[in-house]
């Protein structure tokens, strides 16, 4: 996936633990079975992860005094999309170790040599957020690591439960000590109490310190500046915007549809004697198809798309993606109360707020 979910240890170290169980709030066949461990060997066999080679047994012995810390690591995979590895060390790490294991100990006859370079995060993950004046943020991973691996699914990975070992080596040679991680390959859906239209009432948004609310439908301007005409200083909004419409449709079968659309107006001097001034008016529209996941334990909302279309001043461009190969449009933490949902989302030094209703 290109952004967000785009997330060996020796015999002697490979310790039999137990991941943690998805207990979500609502019942359901496919959330009964994200409680299931998978077979090692069916997760092993069906990852895609890109600058890997797949070596028979178990990985070299570590023998180096690097550090790993993978405690920003998700502990969540969606069906296809895989997921992300975030990882922390003190040293310039080039490369990883990673072998899979099941809940109950069992680990896979083979592991994987992953050449960082060739499979980072940092070199292809980008997350596409709307901002305002009609533009896309592109935004790497939420949390800031040395380094962010990416681990796709082939389609026979179903939701259930599964862990892995890792350790990161240096160009030197030396080996980390390896951790253990497991996750919940969740089911796309998850909340029946999101099922629904949400149309968006408000947001409030904070840069620089200074924190503003816009209505949906109200006009808001930015970038003022001050000008001397005729002997009179006099303001002029260089931008403004007006949201028109923002709303997502979550279907029960875990779809969605998603829709954006903004007027702004920007400021065009046409006198620098008396500052007579026009304005350039365009819309900008963002159109897309996806599927999203909920995590209860967490609160957590994820939207993959994996089609879109946005019209920019008059500029189209539309894409659809591959399973695997979907764009993160939001992972956020939502708070949602009967027909009240909201989610903060943070880019750049702006933090906003969403607030919709059903």
């Amino acid at each position: 996936m290109k952004h967000f979910f785009k997330a060996s240890a020796l015999a002697l170290l490979l310790l039999g633990a137990s991941c943690s169980k998805d207990e979500k709030d609502n019942s359901g066949e496919e959330i009964a079975k994200e409680k299931e461990p998978l077979a090692v060997d069916l997760v092993a066999n069906n990852v895609i992860i890109a600058g890997a080679t797949k070596e028979e047994g178990v990985p070299p012995a570590p023998n180096g005094p690097i550090s790993l810390d993978v405690s920003n690591t998700s502990k969540t995979a969606l069906l296809n999309e895989g997921f992300e590895i975030s990882l922390d060390s003190d040293a310039n790490v080039v490369g990883a170790y990673v072998q899979f294991k099941s809940n109950d100990g069992a680990v896979a006859d083979a592991y994987y040599d992953i050449n960082v370079d060739d499979n980072s995060f940092s070199n292809k993950g980008i997350k596409k957020s709307l901002t305002k004046r009609g533009q896309k943020a592109e935004l790497t991973s939420k949390v800031d690591t040395d380094v962010t691996l990416d681990v796709d699914f082939e389609d026979v990975i179903e939701p259930g439960t599964f862990c892995y070992v890792i350790c990161v080596y240096d160009a030197q040679g030396n080996i980390s000590a390896p951790q253990e991680v497991c996750l919940t390959v969740e089911s796309w859906g998850g909340n029946n109490d999101l099922v629904g239209f949400w149309e968006l009432t408000k947001d409030e948004y904070t840069q620089d310190g200074e924190t503003s609310l816009q209505n949906i439908g109200e006009e808001n301007c930015f970038d003022q500046t001050t000008k001397l005409c005729d002997d009179v200083m006099i303001d002029i909004d260089l931008g403004c915007t007006t949201v028109n419409l923002h709303n997502i449709l979550f279907k029960e079968d875990g779809t969605y549809e998603y829709n954006y659309k903004e007027t702004n107006k920007s400021a065009i001097i046409l006198s620098e004697v008396s500052c007579n001034q026009s304005h350039r008016v365009y819309e900008f529209t963002y159109n897309s198809k996806g599927k999203w996941a909920y995590i209860s334990e967490e609160n957590r909302l994820v939207m993959i798309d994996y089609s879109y279309n946005s019209i920019d001043a008059g500029t189209t461009k539309a894409e659809e993606y591959d399973l695997g190969e979907g764009e993160e449009l939001y992972d956020v933490d939502i708070e949602l109360n009967g027909n009240d949902f909201s989610f903060v989302d943070s880019y750049d030094q702006r933090v906003e707020k969403y607030y919709f209703i059903k």
